[in-house]
This record gives C-alpha cells, sequence and structure tokens, in this order.
C-alpha cells in the first residue's frame, strides 16, 4: 500500500508543482525524503506511473513529466457515498471530489444509499480502492465499511460512536467563539436562533453555545434558543420572540435561520430593528462588512482535505483513525465603539 500512497503523492505533486510537459521532477532520493518512504517504495511507484505515460525516465538525465496525470489511465477507481437524502445536495461535493481525484489520477463513481447498506454497496466498495462517504453515517454503516477493509473517510456530520477517519467543520469551535467575541462587544444577554434539531451541525452549534455560555458565566435558558426547521419558520419566529419579550442585545444565527429571520422581519416591517448579529456559515455570505454583523465561516474546503486524509488512510493501514476539523474564520464589524444593545422585535400577530 505505501507504494500506491507514493503513487498518488507524486501525482498530487505533478499537478500542483509540474503540470506542463517535459518538467522534471524531484529525484528518487529527494521523493523518498519528501515523503518518508524508502527509494524502493518511490522507484516502484515511478514504475508503474511511467508504466502509464504520466513520466518519462530518461537514464542519466532524470524523470520528467510527459502528461498531465488527468490525462492518464486512472490507477484505481475511487468512491462517494451519500447515506440517505437526495444527491443534489451534493452535487458540489461530488464534483469537487470527481476534479480533486481525477488530477491525482482517480476515476470517482458515486452511489446514493438508504439508511442501510445491502449486496449493490458492498460490490461497489468492493470494487474501490477507497471510499469518501456523507449524509447520515451510523454505527451500521461503519461496521459495514470496516467489514470491507477499504479504507473510508467520513464527510461532514457523524451519527456513530466508533472512532473513524473523518473531516468535519468545527461547528462547536465557531459557536463558543461567537459566544466569546459577542460577548466582549459588550452583550452579555445573547440569544441563538438555530436550525433544524435533526442537523449535526445544528447540535454541534448548540453545544457549543451552551458551553460558552456556562464557561462565561453568563445566564441563559432554554427558551433563549429557538429551533427552525424547513416548514412552518413564521410560526416558528413568532413563538421564539414571543417566548423572549425582554429582547437581547445579541443573537447568534446559523446561516438557515438567518434566512428565516430576514424574511420574518421584512414581512413585519422590522428590518432595521435587527439586533447584533453573530451568523455561522459554512461559505461567506457577505459580501461586505456589516456595521452589525460578526460573521463565522469555514473557507477550507471540506472535501479537498477529505480526499488528503483518505490517501492518509490508504497508505497508514496500521495508524489508529484521526478527525481533522477545518476551523472557521470570523470577520467582524469595522471596529469603532461596542454598537448600542438593541431588543429584538416583537411580532404583532
Amino acid at each position: 500500500m505505501k507504494y500506491i500512497r507514493s503513487q498518488q503523492e507524486i501525482l498530487n505533486l505533478i499537478s500542483q508543482q509540474f503540470a506542463v510537459k517535459g518538467d522534471k521532477i524531484p529525484n528518487e532520493v529527494a521523493l523518498a525524503e519528501m515523503f518518508g518512504v524508502s527509494v524502493i517504495t518511490i522507484r516502484r511507484a515511478l514504475k508503474e506511473l511511467t508504466e502509464r505515460g504520466i513520466v518519462e525516465r530518461i537514464q542519466g538525465k532524470g524523470t520528467f513529466v510527459r502528461q498531465s496525470p488527468a490525462c492518464g489511465k486512472p490507477l484505481e477507481k475511487a468512491l462517494f457515498i451519500v447515506t440517505k437524502g437526495p444527491m443534489t445536495g451534493y452535487s458540489d461535493m461530488i464534483f469537487e471530489a470527481q476534479s480533486n481525484l481525477r488530477n491525482r489520477g482517480f476515476d470517482c463513481g458515486t452511489l446514493l444509499c438508504d439508511e442501510t447498506p445491502d449486496g449493490n454497496v458492498g460490490e461497489a466498495v468492493a470494487s474501490s480502492v477507497g471510499v469518501l462517504v456523507s449524509g447520515i453515517v451510523n454505527d451500521e454503516w461503519v461496521s459495514f465499511l470496516e467489514a470491507m477493509r477499504t479504507p473510508f473517510v467520513v464527510l461532514g456530520g457523524y451519527q456513530a460512536t466508533k472512532p473513524v477517519w473523518r473531516v468535519g467543520y468545527n461547528w462547536n469551535g465557531a459557536a463558543r467563539e461567537m459566544v466569546q467575541r459577542l460577548n466582549k462587544r459588550g452583550l452579555p444577554r445573547i440569544g441563538f436562533l438555530n436550525a433544524a434539531r435533526w442537523y449535526y451541525a445544528a447540535s454541534e452549534c448548540y453545544q457549543g453555545y451552551c458551553d460558552a455560555m456556562t464557561e462565561l458565566c453568563l445566564p441563559f435558558e432554554e427558551r433563549w434558543i429557538g429551533w427552525c426547521e424547513k416548514e412552518g419558520y413564521a410560526g416558528q419566529m413568532d413563538d421564539f420572540f414571543h417566548a423572549n419579550p425582554e429582547g437581547f442585545d445579541g443573537l447568534i444565527v446559523e446561516r438557515s435561520a438567518f434566512q428565516h429571520l430576514l424574511l420574518w422581519l421584512f414581512e413585519r416591517g422590522y428590518r432595521k430593528k435587527m439586533p447584533y448579529v453573530g451568523l455561522l456559515s459554512q461559505k461567506r455570505l457577505t459580501g461586505a462588512k456589516m456595521n452589525k454583523m460578526t460573521e463565522a465561516y469555514f473557507p477550507d474546503s471540506l472535501v479537498s482535505e477529505g480526499v488528503n486524509v483518505l490517501f492518509k488512510a490508504m497508505g497508514n493501514t496500521k495508524e489508529d483513525p484521526q478527525t481533522v476539523f477545518l476551523d472557521p474564520v470570523f470577520v467582524d464589524a469595522p471596529e469603532g465603539p461596542n454598537p448600542k444593545a438593541v431588543s429584538c422585535p416583537q411580532s404583532n400577530s
């Protein structure tokens, strides 16, 4: 397996630094030191890449790029599994995974599955060198994939209890730091409008919010936390604000709930009365800094890091599974005096 991982590393190196035909890549000794393997392993990897037409080895001169890895014959086939849910919701992730893997000399198939794996899944996994899986990944799925003995990496939310190779967004940390940032602005009464209860990121944000409020000795109650399901947002907003007539100094909002909040405020003519907002978003939402908003988003690619971890899992069969959390970036409102605390609007309905 080490030589396969070395091939993947060399393909990645070529894609990033030596993409032009005729470029000379580092010698065997340099590659062995770079990737932490033996010269024999590198030699075997280069031999197969030569047979595939990716590189050309000229005696006495070195190894040169013959064609882009994307133009060569794929070494192996990887698989992207979506467990339970519409494939359309993962179209961007799938496209990115296919593009990333193709640049490294791999084909990438896709499979939409139910909550329970079946024989068709087993056949697809057995014919793959590695698997990326996202969606509802529970203990049954993990046990199934482990039994297949094919390296796999979970992307995003994770409902199982076993340790696995995984890449996820640090939603818990994002919510914790957002509470801290709003408190530093002189906003002690901080509410939280969250996404749906079943959503993994929402549960992580909820835990981070509660932990931070407790650590800072800030008072809060469960009624300060609103949950926004996909349907009936207007009634949910009404219930949330009716339950909190005192209003808030600051309001942390998950992105999907933020869209519901804006529409609710617009419908009731309250758009200008929004309190200071701490927005938690997977991707950057605002195009410019706002005077009453701090935004947290994740600039790093979940899929790209997932592919990197998959290669690591394929080459380190004896290493314990690891979780990689991608940290958020915070964009604060312009520097200046702390904004005046504003109470949340009250519904007239």
